[in-house]
């Protein structure tokens, strides 16, 4: 079952993991027993297709108003809600929380200094290729940074490189 995270809706009794799912109907059922039937495939360019669930008794039921903002409430079914699922258990485990929260002190300051300080918001190139080389020689600079502050702190002084005369 989905987990509920914290501050994902305000009603949660209306939270996606109240909606039960029926195999056989191939529909949603809302926690006041209205169906959500399959209304077709919404199509992602380089991912998977979506699939569409939505109600069709939303419109006179006095619960609609917690269920959604709009007129009908509507589903979506990824095909790898499974997977992420499974890493939302891993992220809730203690041991989860311990691994994943070394990244706050060992990757994202790497990420924010590429973002804030060398103004890397995204990559300039097109194609994956060409924007993995980009973001590889990012890396590059941001190891070059900490290799000349490590040789400053060392003790040897300021790198001084030598000039071709």
């Amino acid at each position: 079952m989905e987990s509920l995270r914290k501050g994902s809706r305000r009603h949660y009794e209306f939270h996606r993991s109240r909606f039960r799912y029926d195999k056989a109907e191939d529909c949603y059922i809302c926690p006041m027993g209205k169906p959500l039937p399959y209304r077709g495939l919404l199509r992602r360019e380089g991912k998977p297709d979506v699939r569409i669930y939505r109600g069709t008794e939303c419109g006179g039921c006095e619960q609609r108003e917690e269920s959604t903002k709009a007129a009908y409430r509507t589903m979506s079914l990824d095909p790898r809600e499974y997977l992420m699922e499974k890493m939302r258990v891993r992220l809730e485990s203690t041991e989860g929380r311990t691994k994943y929260g070394k990244r706050k002190w060992m990757v994202e300051p790497v990420f924010g200094d590429m973002k804030q300080n060398r103004n890397m918001r995204g990559v300039w190139l097109r194609g994956r290729l060409k924007a993995r080389g980009e973001f590889l020689i990012m890396c590059i600079a941001h190891n070059l940074k900490k290799i000349a502050r490590y040789l400053t702190k060392a003790g040897n002084g300021p790198i001084l490189l030598p000039v071709a005369t």
